[in-house]
């Protein structure tokens, strides 16, 4: 068996599908890492956000190689990784025996769980910025009523000579 997880990514102002964690991939596939949505079955399965399941993969799609050769697999599982409706990557599983249904539900009940952890990590990321984008600016705000407050401090200073050069006249 091999399988890989494509994780939703915006690149260029596009969103792609990125091959982030893969097991007994050949090094022809993984040449091709970035997926566009709707492009091929992977990016199909993103778009359509649908389980993709072929039990007769064509000849040459992909092939699972190990130290005694390589198989064409018969069976090919997409599993959308989705999370309060939202798409975060998808999931892919060649295998050469046909994948039973027990197995496609486990795989996603496993994918909305994964999807809801990148939706958790993705929150935090972004709040972390927000929270130090928030900093900087109180920061910019704490020197520039600093630079506020030594200036009217100077212009008093200036109006305390000024009167009292006056007063000495």
């Amino acid at each position: 068996d091999q399988g890989g997880i494509f994780i939703l990514e915006n690149k260029d102002d596009k969103q792609m599908l990125v091959l982030e964690s893969a097991y007994a991939y050949d090094k022809k596939k993984l040449l091709n890492t970035e997926i566009e949505i709707g492009e091929s079955l992977v990016g199909k399965c993103a778009k359509e956000k649908e389980i993709i399941k072929i039990d007769d993969l064509p000849e040459g799609y992909t092939y699972i190689g190990s130290g005694l050769g390589e198989n064409t697999p018969s069976s090919l599982l997409l599993v959308p990784l989705i999370y309060e409706n939202n798409l975060f990557g998808v999931i892919e599983i060649a295998s050469l025996n046909n994948i039973p249904e027990y197995q496609v539900i486990f795989i996603e009940v496993i994918g909305e769980r994964i999807a809801s952890e990148i939706s958790n990590i993705q929150s935090r990321i972004l709040s972390n910025k927000l929270t130090e984008d928030f900093r900087k600016q109180a920061e910019e705000t704490a020197k520039r009523e600093k630079e506020t407050s030594d200036t009217i401090s100077k212009l008093l200073e200036e109006q305390k000579d000024l009167k009292r050069i006056d007063k000495e006249r």
